[in-house]
């Protein structure tokens, strides 16, 4: 199971949803049309499930707040430990 993700529009970075899903079940899924709202640019955004992905995994070394991963350099990593 993984997270469906959207690119923000505006700011170019990947967004989740909120949808859950298997990747397999996802892309065999008819085309379907959406809303999601983006915690980084505050905006609905509409959007068609061929401009989507689902992410499965977690990044490692990530730090995942308010849904959004954004990669801990290894500095950090280390102080956090």
């Amino acid at each position: 199971m993984g997270i469906v993700m959207i690119k923000c529009p505006k700011t170019g970075r990947a967004i989740p949803t909120g949808m859950e899903i298997d990747r397999c079940r996802f892309n065999t899924a008819p085309v379907f049309f959406s809303r999601t709202h983006c915690p980084v640019c505050r905006t609905t955004h509409e959007w068609f499930a061929q401009n989507a992905w689902v992410c499965e995994k977690a990044v490692e070394g990530a730090d995942v707040v308010s849904g959004i991963a954004s990669v801990i350099d290894d500095e950090q990593l280390a102080s956090a430990s």
